[in-house]
């Protein structure tokens, strides 16, 4: 089996903006994993409609299916990083390095 690949907030949306999120992860091959901190900075897709400008983001349908798995920081070095991490990049960023280290 092939690493994992953690997905940050930003690619994640993109993804999801394409519509194809779950082909595109397929031809990839691998486990597409998002850090819970990810998975809460989610929220909206803009939608080029000016009378219904934000979509909803619900991810239930890909983590249930197993497109997506949240993987969160294990243990005190992690979690150590991630403050680290954290002093200079956003949260989402800091638990996805937090999580690679």
């Amino acid at each position: 089996m092939s690493p994992a690949q953690i997905i940050d907030a930003c690619v994640l949306i993109n993804l999801l903006a394409t519509g194809e999120i779950k082909s595109i992860f397929d031809s990839i091959g691998r486990p597409s994993l998002i850090c819970s901190v990810v998975q809460e900075e989610s929220i909206y897709l803009k939608t080029g409609d000016p009378n219904n400008p934000k979509q909803l983001i619900n991810l239930v349908p890909f983590l249930s299916d197993g497109t997506l798995s949240v993987c969160e920081l294990q243990g005190e070095k992690e979690e150590l990083l991630y403050v680290d991490f954290a002093s200079v990049l956003d949260d989402g960023g800091s638990d996805d390095l937090g999580n690679c280290h």
